[in-house]
């Protein structure tokens, strides 16, 4: 009926008390905690009649599930536990299902969480929530989609003491988007549901061997903290928003512990963490979800996307070029984003078909798996004899362009209402789709009347520049002196750096 994370397995547990009981035993940072047995779930649900519920659709399985009697003296041993760690203690009640935080599937963020949890009675409700959401549109649908079957996935609970962090976040311990060996790091103020759950904007750190590469301060507007028996959200200060919220030992420290979490497991994996007074715990750990071939391992599946095109033939040169240019322009993108890549790039791939250059759809190079992580394949390219277009290809007048500019500006003024704080969901929805086709239309000409002119131009530079044997100088050399906007700043710039003080 109940185990502790010493004995929690797959069958019995789920997969993520599973990982959870696992990294206890080896003795990382896990606060303490046990769970509650899939086979309660089946013991509570044997009577149920699923297939005629979901007749009536989804919500009626859930309504039915959640109003089931837990079994004889369980509210006994739950009560016993809680009092073991003390009165008004709070937890975090937590599904973990036992077809999730698989390497093959993730069903990630799709089954109830309760944070804030005190006393035996909350915790038996929001263990009934834990089961009830077995069932929503999303995960009924999502087993289906991945051919689970609905009555070979049991649901297990965790129940762990309520971590009050002052900071936390995910970590990916490899990069999810490249496969390079770095990990990176999401942190922001107070519960990492902030930073699940996509509410803030956290800082971000990348890290390899031991140094931080990067970092960027997030605007982490508000902070989620638990308030007694619930959590409230606060806005964080002016002053906490402009400063990172991990000091650099931390971030390092964190790596760190990524490394061991990713060395103990065999594979990349994603952690949840926080800090308290210093102290830093692992909340949970699942592999970093891709989709390996069939009888492929997750790491030869990391390998496979590291070394293959999307079609599995050997990446080559112009391959390599075309993916880290869009990891450049993209480098951790969140799963919105894609919905304005992926046009912006239909039509920079249309625009290099005009010229005899093709390369796999953009669709099917950006993946977005179940846990929102967003995974970018190598593309295969090929060249055409189309590309001897580029001799004859014109350039639009430059002197249009700014009523080019004052074309698209006036459809943007259009689309958008004066105040879209008033703006309902659904209208908010309308305008991003109404935007987006306008984005459609400004990438289509961005490529064909301006990039691609003038790479162009660059190229036939390179060219003059070879015949008159000046390998000490560049195309960009022949630019310096012109008047585009960069330009005329930077000699602004070198004029005030020469003033008297």
């Amino acid at each position: 009926m109940i185990i502790g994370f010493d004995n929690a397995t797959l069958a019995t547990a789920g997969g993520k008390a599973a990982n959870l009981g696992e990294l206890y035993r080896a003795g990382f940072p896990v606060p303490e905690g046990f769970v509650i047995a899939a086979a309660t779930y089946r013991d509570v649900v044997r009577n149920l009649d699923v297939a005629r519920l979901l007749t009536d659709g989804v919500p009626a399985v859930r309504q039915a599930v959640e109003a089931q009697s837990v079994p004889d003296g369980f509210r006994e041993v739950v009560s016993t536990l809680l009092d073991a760690w003390g009165k008004q203690v709070a937890v975090a009640v937590r599904s973990s299902a036992t077809a999730e935080d698989l390497p093959e599937a993730s069903f990630a963020g799709q089954q109830e969480t309760v944070l804030g949890v005190i006393g035996v009675d909350a915790v038996i409700d929001a263990v009934r929530r834990c089961w009830g959401s077995m069932w929503t549109e999303r995960a009924v649908d999502y087993r289906q989609r991945s051919g689970f079957d609905h009555a070979e996935v049991a649901l297990a609970v965790v129940v762990q003491r309520l971590v009050d962090a002052q900071t936390s976040g995910v970590m990916f311990t490899r990069n999810p988007v490249t496969g390079a060996d770095e990990a990176l790091i999401d942190a922001s103020w107070g519960l990492g549901e902030s930073v699940v759950s996509g509410a803030v904007t956290p800082d971000e750190f990348r890290v390899a061997d031991g140094t931080i590469l990067e970092r960027r301060v997030g605007a982490k507007q508000t902070r989620i903290d638990r308030d007694g028996a619930a959590t409230r959200t606060t806005d964080v200060s002016v002053a906490d928003r402009e400063r990172a919220c991990l000091t650099e030992e931390q971030v390092l420290r964190l790596a760190s512990l990524g490394r061991q979490v990713e060395e103990h497991f065999g594979m990349p994996m994603d952690v949840e963490w926080a800090f308290v007074d210093d102290k830093l715990w692992v909340l949970q750990a699942r592999p970093i979800t891709t989709a390996p071939a069939q009888g492929e391992t997750f790491e030869a599946a990391t390998v496979t996307a590291l070394t293959r095109t999307v079609s599995g033939r050997r990446i080559g040169r112009l391959s390599r070029g075309f993916h880290q240019d869009l990891i450049e322009h993209y480098p951790g993108p969140y799963p919105l984003d894609v919905a304005a890549i992926v046009p912006v790039h239909r039509q920079l791939q249309a625009g290099m078909a005009t010229i005899g250059i093709r390369s796999t759809p953009i669709e099917q190079l950006v993946n977005v798996a179940a846990d929102g992580t967003v995974t970018v394949a190598h593309p295969d390219v090929r060249v055409g004899w189309g590309v001897l277009r580029l001799l004859r290809y014109q350039a639009p007048d430059p002197s249009d362009w700014p009523a080019v500019e004052e074309a698209f500006r006036g459809r943007l003024r259009a689309v958008l209402p004066a105040d879209l704080t008033t703006t309902a969901d659904t209208g908010l929805a309308e305008h991003l789709q109404a935007v987006l086709g306008i984005v459609d239309d400004i990438a289509r000409v961005r490529f064909l009347d301006y990039v691609g002119p003038a790479q162009l131009t660059g190229v036939r530079l390179g060219w003059y520049l070879r015949l008159a044997r000046r390998a000490d100088l560049d195309a960009h050399d022949l630019l310096g002196d012109l008047d585009f906007t960069t330009a005329v700043i930077d000699r602004e710039l070198r004029r005030l750096a020469l003033l008297d003080p």
